[in-house]
């Protein structure tokens, strides 16, 4: 039996965990990502490491929007770039190496590190958007 059946989630407290967590995620990225400039393997592993945190944020994302998260991962990009406005691609290329366990190495200025940090900067205003427009 699955023990979560019929337990209703609060949009508001999910709402306030997502945001408090992406924020301090960006944060995290930000400063991991100035500490390893000029090394791309740590540029890399940085981005690998923090995939899942920010696939477990997209998944809450649709969820705020009232869409299904029981996708697989690939979609829950997708779906989630698509509803905060921003392009998936660099997620899905950091998913792609993850999933096969591929070595990942970029540059700080790389559009892959760029992409990912503006479609996570989109995610948490997307997050602000939801507060504002729901009042909660």
């Amino acid at each position: 039996a699955d023990p979560l059946e019929g337990v209703v989630v609060d949009r508001g407290a999910l709402r306030l965990q997502v945001e408090r967590e992406l924020r301090g995620k960006l944060v995290q990225l930000r400063e991991g990502l100035l500490l390893a400039a000029g090394q791309p393997a740590d540029v890399g592993n940085l981005l690998l490491r923090g995939f899942p945190s920010f696939a477990t944020y997209f998944r809450a994302i649709l969820r705020l929007s009232g869409a299904s998260a029981k996708l697989p991962t690939d979609e829950v990009i997708r779906e989630g770039a698509r509803l905060v406005t921003g392009p998936a691609e660099p997620f899905l290329r950091v998913w792609e190496a993850r999933r096969q366990g591929s070595p990942l190495r970029l540059e700080v200025d790389d559009p892959v590190v760029s992409g990912y940090y503006a479609l996570a900067e989109r995610a948490a205003d997307f997050v602000d958007r939801y507060q504002e427009e729901r009042g909660s």
